[in-house]
């Protein structure tokens, strides 16, 4: 099996075709440098879906469609990347441990401790992610989709459009409110393929 983005600076020579073809594809409307346009637009998104006021940032409830379409491409994206990086099954995962326990104090606070290396490498760009996970991001996906399945990542985006796009709020329909949970998984998404599309520009024949 190849060894399929374990690190952040492997280019498109180490995927297979149809996942250097899928980057390429995410390349088209997703530029590295366009990570905080597309985390702005996904922070008005939530409030959308979380308020009783459509969407309409930017005059245009459209966006919604767009931003659907995108994050599905990269949750396809990041499904075939994961299916096709069976050498990664038996890396240490970033653990979920409960709030508030001793093991997630610990964590906490060896995250912050990374926040500054993050920082001086990637210039504050990079929030949602562990060290590990900037440097290997793989186990960011591969988090992504432990958390929820693709088809419920699928749902959750329906239910986002339809929420975002409503004067009603998601929590006050279903009685729940794991918004700001998705959101940090989707930002987290995002960042992950940010890196990742950086070394696939970095890789290409310079003109």
């Amino acid at each position: 099996m190849e060894n399929l983005g374990i690190n952040a600076s492997q280019p498109s020579q180490n995927y297979n075709g149809e996942v250097a073809a899928a980057l390429q594809e995410i390349l088209v409307f997703f530029q590295p440098g366009d990570l905080e346009y597309l985390r702005v637009d996904l922070w008005h998104w939530l409030k959308a879906v979380t308020g009783e006021r459509p969407f309409l940032f930017r005059g245009e409830p459209s966006t919604v469609i767009s931003l659907y379409k995108q994050l599905s491409k990269m949750m396809d994206t990041g499904r075939l990347i994961l299916d096709t990086t069976g050498a990664l099954g038996d890396d240490k995962q970033p653990n979920n441990f409960p709030p508030f326990s001793e093991e997630q104090i610990a964590n906490d606070f060896q995250y912050m401790r990374e926040i500054k290396q993050l920082a001086a490498k990637y210039g504050g760009t990079i929030r949602r992610l562990s060290l590990l996970e900037a440097e290997r991001p793989v186990l960011a996906i591969r988090r992504f989709f432990n958390a929820y399945s693709q088809d419920e990542w699928n749902q959750i985006l329906e239910d986002w459009v339809e929420y975002g796009l409503s004067k009603m709020s998601i929590c006050e329909a279903t009685g729940e409110c794991n918004e700001v949970f998705q959101y940090e998984l989707l930002e987290a998404l995002i960042e992950a393929f940010s890196i990742i599309l950086k070394a696939e520009q970095k890789a290409l024949p310079q003109r």
